[in-house]
Order: C-alpha cells, then structure tokens, then sequence
C-alpha cells in the first residue's frame, strides 16, 4: 500500500476509486470488515479469473478525510441524480488509484498519434442456462436473457422512456452480424450501458449526443495532421507512409467506392467488432477459469426468445424464416463463440464461471453463513484468507467446501456480470511493431489502429447481495409475464 497526498488539480490520467454509502450507513460500517474497494486489491481470486492482460495495475493509496470531503464537492455537480443517493464514506480513507483506460497506456502511446477514441460498454450477462422448467420462473428464465427480461421491470420503466433493444446475447454470441446488432442498439436507445470518450472528453451516453462530431473530427481531421511531413503526408502521389491516401480518403467522405456507410458504420464494424474479437497474447497469463466449449456442463443458450420476439414486433413486413434471431437453442462444442484470447471471450468465460440458478446456490450460501457466525468471521474475512487457513477453517467437511465453493464462484460470476468493457483506439505509427494490438486497416477511411482493451467495475459483490437476488429475480419474471404471459407458451 502506498502512502501520501493526492492533488486533485494534477493527477492526471488515473482514476481514483472511492467507497460509496448511503445516508443511513455513512461512518458505521463494522470496522473489522473490509469494504468492497479495499476487497478489490485483497482478493487475488477475481483477477486471477479476468486475467492481466485485461485488467490494470491498481494501487491502495492511504487518504484523509480533508481529501475526501475536498473530492465530494469537486465531483458533486457531474454525478448524476440517480447517483446521488450514495455519498463518500469518510470513514474508510482508502482509496484505489489506477490509470485511466480512456488513455492509450505509456507502453503503447509511443507507437501511436492523434487523437483517441474509447468506448465504454457494460455488456451485462451474455447467456443464460437451459434448466428444466420447474415452474414459470424456471421456464421464463430457460428462455430469454435476464437483461431482455429486466427491461419490463418497474425500476427500468420508471427510469427510462425507451427501453432498451440490446441484447447481451448478440454481444457475446461472436457472431459478426449479431454484434454489430447489439451495438447499433446501444446507440439507438442509450441507456448507461454505453459511454463514448475522444481524447478523455464524453462525445456519447444516455444524457450527451455529440458523437457525430466527434467521430467525424476522429476519422478526418487529423488524417492530415500527423504521419510527419507537410501536412501530414509523406512520399510521392499523395500517399504517406500510414498508407493515408488522400484521393481515396476523400471518395470515402462522399461515401464512393467504401464499404461503410457512415462515421458510425466505420465505428462499429471497422474497428469495435475487430477489437471485441481480437486475441491479446496471453501466454504469460492465468488461463480463463473455464472453457466456453466443454461437453460435460450445463448447457447454455444465447437464443434470447423475448428479444427475438421484439425484432419480430419490428420487422411485421418479413417472415419468421428472415428475421435476423439469437442462435439456435443451446450453445455446443460446434457454435460460434467468442475467441477465448478475446476480451468478450474472457468476460463470457468469467460469467460462466458459476452455472447454478440462485435457487440452487442459496441453501449453500445458507451453509456459508451459517459456519462465518460460528467462527466469528465476516465474508470478507474470508475472502482474504490464505489457501491453507481457508483448509484449516472448513476441515475435513465436503458440505462445506462445496458450499464455500459454489458461493465464491457464484459472487465472482456476477462481478463478470456487472462488469464494464473499455476498448480505447489511436492511430498506430508507421513501422509499429507486430506484438502491439491493432485493428482497421480495412480502408482507407479507417486505418490502422492501436487498440488496448481493458476490463474494470470489478467491485466484488457483498455476501448479502444472493440473500436478495432470489427475489429480485423473481419479481422480473413475475412482471414481465404479466405484460407478456406468451412467453409461457411452447416456442
């Protein structure tokens, strides 16, 4: 841990990540207990399933109160009024510092120039388990994606106008046309599941829409601005050594002889479906804490009957045969998926992690509970454990281990779940070398590209948060049944 002040005015390129409470708690959170801030650089145990190569150096820094408070007020007038439920905890003076994902790190910016764009996607969870349909809850969850199911929840429709038409499905299903959907869906109906940043400024969310000028000042404007030489051009018949051509550059802006139909077009399908995809070299690195493909589990769907229902709705002109839908019914060994090296591919890996229904997992956290109050211990006590005290405190039970087990995995899963995907994009420089991670160069609108793609929101979830899933869960399926009790009938 790191000692000493932070100076709000100069501390440029990091984010600062504080522990948040509400009114009714502020300063009289247990002592003993570590927030979930402080859980984030104690528990090797969730990077260890996201991997480095995705995640950023983070580091615990001691502060004062003076410096939170001073930090309250600095960020008050740019939160928004549904964050604003949630203070500073004064009390806990530890603070995470990390580098800012919008930023190209210091190990790439070199081989990069210009401006650079990042987007921030929180994908939410990407599939759903085919269990055998118990009940109407059962059935309904066997059927369509949580996030698709939420959208008729009262929280969400008291919240926002417009529902939202992404579906994690088509995100995490590694197929080109279906991702390329789901992000045309989150800038068709925002919500806060999508942010844009050019050079650290918000060009795009929920609240802002100045992405049109922004990508337009992205692609264009400092084509001719870098590359060296007069202009930003270098060598003979207008072409510099990038491979900017300017004649062909300018039939793109008119939209003549390009495969992309606009900034946007060249956005998504020129550079975020390559950089969602792309595989980072990580021989170095933990491996995915599971397969996406092993024969032997519980099978999973990314066919999202309630989102192909609501394209079914928008498109009444065509047929069922020709309505673009989510897959086939369960996912195997021989569908398309995300590559396991990919960014997707390792959240989706993650979020896979625990594949037990929460009605499943709350007996077992039930258990859990059950033996921290004999030992006097909090969860995240137990968090912080050692392998071999972890060993010495559940014995020689195998209920136990079991339970502690599918618990952990349960709380990791639903990091991954909640989790926030950041893909930042510059320029590369001519004779950039081959390890550093590119994308584009596909035409001459949309060149070469560094990218750096990075994972973060990796709070870790409290122990209480299964003792109130079950019911939240519940309560989604039981509204949205009420406005579409069709999704009890056979498909």
């Amino acid at each position: 841990m790191f000692t000493g002040s932070i100076n709000l005015k100069t501390k440029e390129g990091c984010i600062i990540r504080i522990h948040k409470t509400d009114g009714h708690t502020k300063g009289h959170r247990e002592r003993k207990s570590l927030s979930s801030l402080t859980q984030v650089a104690a528990n090797p145990h969730i990077y260890r399933c996201f991997g480095s190569a995705f995640t950023r150096q983070m580091h615990l820094v001691q502060t004062t109160p003076s410096f939170l408070k001073k930090l309250e007020q600095k960020i008050a007038p740019y939160r928004p009024e549904y964050r604003r439920a949630k203070g500073i905890d004064h009390s806990e003076l530890l603070v995470i510092v990390a580098p800012d994902a919008a930023r190209i790190p210091p190990s790439l910016s070199g081989y990069s120039y210009g401006s650079a764009i990042c987007v921030e996607i929180k994908p939410k969870f990407g599939a759903f388990f085919l269990w055998p349909s118990t009940d109407s809850v059962h059935t309904v969850k066997s059927s369509s994606g949580l996030f698709c199911l939420r959208q008729n929840h009262s929280t969400k429709q008291s919240r926002w106008q417009q529902l939202s038409n992404y579906c994690p499905c088509d995100l995490f299903s590694g197929d080109r046309n279906r991702m390329a959907r789901s992000l045309w869906a989150l800038l068709d109906t925002p919500q806060i599941n999508l942010r844009i940043h050019l050079d650290t400024q918000l060009i795009f969310s929920y609240e802002v829409d100045r992405l049109d000028r922004g990508l337009d000042s992205f692609f264009w404007d400092t084509t001719y601005k870098t590359c060296g030489g007069a202009n930003g051009l270098n060598g003979l018949n207008g072409v510099c050594e990038n491979g900017c051509n300017e004649e062909s550059v300018h039939k793109c802006k008119k939209n003549r002889e390009c495969p992309f139909t606009n900034d946007r077009d060249r956005l998504i399908r020129g550079l975020l479906l390559d950089a969602l995809l792309h595989e980072l070299n990580s021989e170095n690195d933990s491996s995915a804490p599971i397969s996406l493909y092993p024969g032997d589990r519980v099978a999973f769907s990314m066919n999202c009957r309630f989102h192909r229902a609501l394209r079914r709705a928008q498109y009444p002109q065509l047929d069922a045969s020709k309505v673009p839908i989510n897959g086939d019914s369960s996912t195997t060994s021989s569908d398309q998926l995300p590559p396991d090296g990919s960014i997707l591919g390792r959240v989706l890996a993650t979020q896979l992690l625990s594949r037990v229904d929460i009605c499943f997992v709350v007996p077992h956290y039930e258990r859990v509970c059950e033996c921290l109050i004999a030992n006097r211990l909090t969860w995240d006590d137990y968090v912080g454990l050692a392998d071999s005290d972890r060993t010495h405190l559940l014995g020689d039970s195998p209920e136990l281990v079991k339970s502690f087990d599918i618990v952990e995995k349960y709380l990791i899963s639903l990091v991954a779940r909640d989790c926030s995907i950041m893909i930042c994009l510059r320029r590369a420089l001519p004779g950039c070398p081959d390890w550093v991670p590119t994308v584009g160069n596909t035409c001459a609108c949309v060149p070469r590209m560094i990218m750096n793609a990075v994972i973060i929101d990796l709070d870790p979830k409290p122990l209480k948060k299964i003792r109130d899933r079950l019911s939240v869960e519940e309560s989604i399926v039981h509204q949205t049944l009420a406005q579409h009790p069709w999704l009890l009938d056979s498909a």
